[in-house]
């Protein structure tokens, strides 16, 4: 039965009302007074017209809403959702839904049943059945039961139940049946869900609850960074179910090779842990794999494996020590590096005559590089001269220098030849200004790597005020030269107006990092102890600090396209991000991009995608794939900004066979229990679907179904006025009317 209904929705409509029968009144007695020759019929014309205008504005000002209504008859859905998840394809010891026992099938074939029974039942014509499948998404299921696989990565059974309440918004959706393990492993609670979904849920559970016999590996800690010839270890820990007698070997290996091997006990259920300590061989990213051989009778073997990825660096760093003269500052700097077993000194000490008193500069860019760090004692014009172009390439080649100004460098020579490669600027050349300067943090200071004496905060601070004061400072410009150059450390000028200088300064040059110490002397930091032990190991935990941070491979990197995680569980999204900056540190906008991912498999190359970066933020970008099938892959990408290549990168990743739906390998029938009982439903198993049936509400529904039209903001009721307006005009000038 349909309907039809105009209201008004101004709170004003009797005020209007009024202002409608004024006007028409008026109107009418303006024409029936007027002394103009006018014949009645033209009159008659024009009260129409201006009545008619008049009524549309006022028409239009009350707002008016023209509503529909019609009586539909909605028959009862019934919603099937049957899990796809890789868990499905499980197989158990349980009977089929026709009676069958003690066969092995998987849990797949059993839901099969389950809907072959639904599709043959007795049903009331006015119902309707509809299928659906979901697993980390939610899918419509078409008629043919053949093709229904189960390639789920994840189970998100509350995300399902909401989805589908969405989808179906429209429908007499009466009852929910899910056809489930109950494995529920993401996204949101499927009971919170349950409790204010508003229709009964009946879940038929499918599989044994009794956990099969399952070695799998649970949680895995590694270091992120790791040094060559340098021992290290991974733990993990092992969940056991339905257990036997006797042990199991953990080994540990990387491309092939064995670097380690425990064994477990596994007679007893529930989590074990355990670690193996390894020594990584090589330096770069290194792929390792634990593992545990399956056991007899051990069904499912993909989580006996996890992989994960080190970042592997050198044990012992190469730091080329040149000083350009023999001198205490000289001597302490190198007995504190040489008791570090991870560093690896060569010196080089000038003598008066610019020849060398100790071992000699390296002759070649190529032998320069070989060291990892440079460190400059007091450098002055002669040991510089002649190397700018040679020490720019070195920075170019991602190497850092350290810089500990002093006596040399108020020669005005030698710091020229050094401003392009210092982090800071000077502002008062060939003058050193005496003291004492005690240091103080910056904020950048105290949140910095090299600045951290001590790992705790107050005890730390305390180390740095206990610091003694240092007697000359080469005065520079606070304001750093590079955007990147960050001052840690800074010492009060005795001035008026007060001004602060740099005590030490770090930065970016030519790709590389570099630092600059300006105080000194700084031997007598490690000479006089204050009384305290403590002291003289803060020197040399400084210049440990200092080396490690610069032989550290720069942090951000001005243009780089890189995969967010070196290795990926079966299922987890796979992230490319991207970050593009210019020589200034500024952003770069639209930048355009081209990825091609590949799956290594021997000397073939497959599953090759084609991607593209999206824009985050100024400067970031980011790039989904919502999952690769388990194996080793390679991208490789080019970027463009303006038509201009701005580089070409690529990286590696793997994604492992381990996936959430093999943490746990029984069947979930509290989980689904809870289910039905929260939503108003029910727990069935595969042979009682003849019972849930008969709970099943097969009520028609009927609704009304109504629609709106707002006719108050219809372009053609402003039209009929104007077009009223404008035919009385016209009439009114043909009669020579004013």
């Amino acid at each position: 039965m349909s309907g039809l209904d105009l209201s008004f929705q101004s709170d004003r409509f009797l005020l209007l009302f009024l202002v409608l029968f004024f006007l028409l009144a008026w109107s009418y007695f303006l024409y029936r007074r007027s002394e103009a020759p006018l014949k009645r019929s033209t009159k008659a014309v024009l009260v129409a017209l201006r009545c008619l205008a008049i009524l549309a504005v006022i028409f239009a000002l009350g707002q008016p809403l023209l509503s529909f209504s019609d009586k539909v008859t909605r028959p009862a859905e019934i919603a099937v959702l049957v899990d796809t998840s890789t868990s499905m394809n499980f197989s158990d010891e349980v009977g089929l839904p026709s009676g069958g026992e003690g066969l092995a099938t998987t849990r797949l074939e059993v839901a099969r049943g389950v809907l072959t029974e639904f599709e043959t039942a007795q049903l009331p014509e006015e119902a309707k059945l509809s299928y659906w499948t979901f697993s980390d998404s939610l899918n419509r299921l078409g008629v043919e039961l053949d093709s229904l696989t189960a390639q789920g990565v994840k189970t998100s059974m509350g995300e399902a139940l909401v989805r589908l309440k969405e989808r179906r918004s429209d429908e007499n959706l009466s009852a929910i049946v899910i056809l489930s393990d109950g494995g529920n492993n993401s996204g949101i609670d499927p009971l919170v869900v349950a409790s204010r979904l508003g229709v009964p849920v009946y879940a038929v559970g499918i599989g044994d609850p009794q956990p099969p016999l399952d070695v799998a590996f649970g949680e895995v800690n590694f270091p992120e960074v790791a040094y060559s010839q340098i021992p290290t270890k991974v733990e993990f820990t092992v969940k056991v179910t339905s257990p036997r007698k006797g042990r199991a070997p953990v080994f540990l290996k990387s491309g092939g090779k064995l670097y380690g091997r425990t064994d477990l006990i596994i007679d007893q259920p529930g989590e074990q842990t355990g670690e193996i300590e390894f020594t990584p061989q090589e330096t770069g990213t290194m792929f390792f794999q634990v593992s545990i051989p399956p056991q007899k009778g051990e069904k499912v073997t993909r989580n006996n494996y996890r992989s994960f990825s080190i970042e592997v660096l050198k044990s012992k760093l190469k730091v080329l020590l040149v000083s350009s003269r023999p001198g205490w500052e000289f001597a302490f700097l190198k007995r504190a590096l040489e008791e570090d077993p991870k560093l690896e000194i060569k010196p080089v000490v000038y003598g008066p005559d610019g020849g060398f008193l100790s071992g000699s500069f390296p002759a070649t860019l190529e032998a320069l590089t070989e060291y990892d760090i440079l460190i400059y004692v007091d450098p002055g014009y002669r040991q510089l001269s002649g190397r700018e172009e040679v020490l720019k390439r070195y920075l170019q080649r991602r190497h850092s220098i350290l810089f500990l100004l002093g006596e040399d460098f108020s020669d005005a020579k030698a710091s020229s030849v050094m401003s392009d490669l210092l982090p800071l600027d000077f502002a008062l050349r060939g003058e050193i200004v005496k003291g004492p300067f005690s240091v103080s943090f910056t904020t950048d200071g105290s949140l910095h790597p090299i600045m951290r004496l001590s790992e705790d905060e107050k005890t730390n601070r305390d180390l740095w005020s206990d610091v003694p004061p240092f007697e000359f400072i080469v005065p520079g410009s606070l304001k750093p030269r590079e955007p990147r150059a960050v001052v840690l450390l800074t010492c009060a000028l005795a001035v008026k107006p007060p001004r602060e200088l740099p005590a030490v300064v770090v930065g970016e040059r030519y790709g590389g990092k570099t630092m600059a110490v300006t105080v000194f002397p700084l031997w007598r930091w490690d000479f006089l102890p204050h009384g305290f032990e403590v002291e003289k190991e803060s020197y040399r935990q400084f210049f440990t600090n200092a080396v490690r941070w610069l032989a550290t491979p720069l942090e951000t990197e001005r243009m780089n396209i890189y995969s967010e995680n070196r290795v990926y569980s079966y299922g987890e999204e796979i992230s490319i991000l991207g970050k593009f900056y210019d020589e200034s540190f500024q952003p770069l906008e639209a930048v355009e991009s081209r990825i091609e991912i590949f799956k290594e498999n021997g000397a073939d190359k497959v599953e090759k995608l084609r991607l593209n970066l999206v824009e985050q933020e100024p400067g970031r970008y980011k790039t989904i794939v919502p999952s690769l099938s388990p194996g080793k892959y390679t991208f490789s990408a080019e970027a463009f900004w303006r038509g201009k290549k701005l580089g070409q990168f690529g990286s590696k990743f793997e994604v492992e066979a381990y996936s959430l739906e093999e943490q746990n390998l029984a069947a979930d029938f509290e989980l689904l229990k809870r289910l039905g009982e929260l939503s108003g439903g029910g727990f069935f198993a595969p042979g009682e679907v003849d019972s849930l049936f008969l709970l099943l509400d097969f009520e028609v529904q009927t609704v009304v179904k109504k629609s709106e039209v707002q006719l108050w903001n219809q372009p053609w009721l402003l039209g009929l006025a104007v077009i009223c307006l404008a035919l009385e005009w016209i009439i009114r000038k043909r009669n020579q009317l004013a």
